[in-house]
């Protein structure tokens, strides 16, 4: 009965130390046990094993081929996520997971970034072979094996396996991957929390909006119009950032997804550089500062063309102008404040922290700071 027992874990043993000795086998360190991942998640990134793919050619049985799978790099960091900044190259992830435990075990795949143009997720069945799934933002929804704002993947791992998985990604917006493993019921319980914290911060916003909405309905000051304006755009703009636009408001449309946030950004900038205008009178207080405003309000309504004509050409370009901006309207509000402006005190304190959030989460994008909970968000 001894002998019975411990038969399956020398069988697992055995191939597990063949897998590791062949040619497309990994250094030991670099293969997670998926039966020991508890409440709390583990991060990917150091697990991922990394290919460029340059010719945006390159397929599955490709990049499984000994002469390509030896150029992938395995000496991927431990952070939160991988960062590749804008590029026009697609990027391979080989992952290889084991079970070595007595039961079949289901985990969840995360990717906790929600703007990637396209993902390839290729899993291997029981007979050996994969099966593979597109999807992301160029894709309808439902592609998505599992509802979600962001990208989940199911795993099912047999009792005693190694398996290895193979991600695709490539994006208009710049690629970051924050992938984690979830044990499934401790995903439902996150996921819960984060569909409740996302509808707090988005009711928050709406009764901004109904409520200066009202005050410009009552006082017919135009100044209320662009704050509603703004706020409205913006809360659009992060909806479709962190996925729930095309969760629920736009689930079928492949290309507007892919744009929607720069053209909800653009927009709230044109927005907010009029309220700024108005409410600092900078027309009056920074005259030379003030036609520079205009300069930009009128660069954001090109780009917003732009945006239609060639997302491509003008989305990097974007990132480098939404950066500028947030330090121009920092710059008006320095400004007014020198000049004893009392409501440039106020539009500081207000907008800081925003323009703050828009600095480094654009040099987040361009892959100049690591990816992770507060650069991402």
């Amino acid at each position: 009965m001894k002998k019975i027992t411990r038969r399956p874990h020398f069988i697992f043993s055995l191939l597990f130390t063949f897998y590791l000795l062949s040619g497309n086998g990994f250094a030991a360190e670099k293969v997670l046990d998926a039966s020991q991942i508890g409440k709390a998640p583990v991060s990917l990134s150091q697990y991922f094993d990394v290919l460029e793919d340059t010719s945006l050619k390159l397929s599955l049985a490709d990049v499984q081929r000994a002469d390509i799978a030896s150029r992938f790099k395995t000496d991927t960091p431990a952070t939160d996520a991988l960062g590749f900044g804008y590029t026009p190259s697609a990027f391979w992830l080989r992952l290889a997971l084991s079970n070595k435990s007595d039961q079949p075990i289901e985990r969840l795949l995360e990717i906790n970034y929600a703007r990637l143009s396209s993902v390839q997720f290729h899993q291997p069945d029981t007979g050996g072979a994969y099966k593979s799934l597109m999807t992301g933002n160029l894709y309808p929804s439902a592609t998505r094996p599992y509802k979600n704002r962001n990208f989940v993947f199911p795993v099912t791992l047999p009792a005693h396996s190694v398996q290895v998985y193979y991600l695709r990604f490539e994006s208009v917006a710049s690629i970051i991957i924050p992938a984690r493993l979830w044990e499934s019921q401790a995903f439902h319980t996150y996921e819960r929390d984060d569909y409740v914290s996302q509808a707090w911060y988005f009711g928050i916003a709406t009764a901004m909006v109904l409520f200066n909405l009202l005050l410009f309905v009552a006082l017919r000051d135009f100044i209320y119009l662009m704050y509603v304006s703004f706020v409205g755009f913006m809360s659009l703009s992060l909806a479709s950032q962190n996925g729930l636009a095309k969760e629920f408001i736009w689930p079928n449309l492949t290309v507007w997804s892919d744009m929607s946030t720069s053209v909800g950004y653009g927009i709230s900038f044109v927005t907010l550089l009029i309220f700024m205008r108005r409410m600092l009178n900078t027309s009056r207080l920074i005259p030379g500062l003030d036609r520079i405003n205009k300069i930009f309000i009128g660069t954001h309504l090109i780009f917003l063309i732009g945006y239609v004509v060639s997302l491509t050409t003008f989305l990097k370009t974007s990132a480098l102008l939404f950066f500028v901006t947030a330090l121009l309207i920092v710059a008006n509000g320095l400004l007014c404040a020198f000049r004893r402006q009392r409501s440039a005190y106020f539009f500081l304190s207000a907008f800081a922290m925003l323009l703050i959030g828009i600095v480094v989460t654009v040099i987040t994008n361009f892959g100049l700071l690591p990816g992770n909970i507060f650069t991402m968000n």
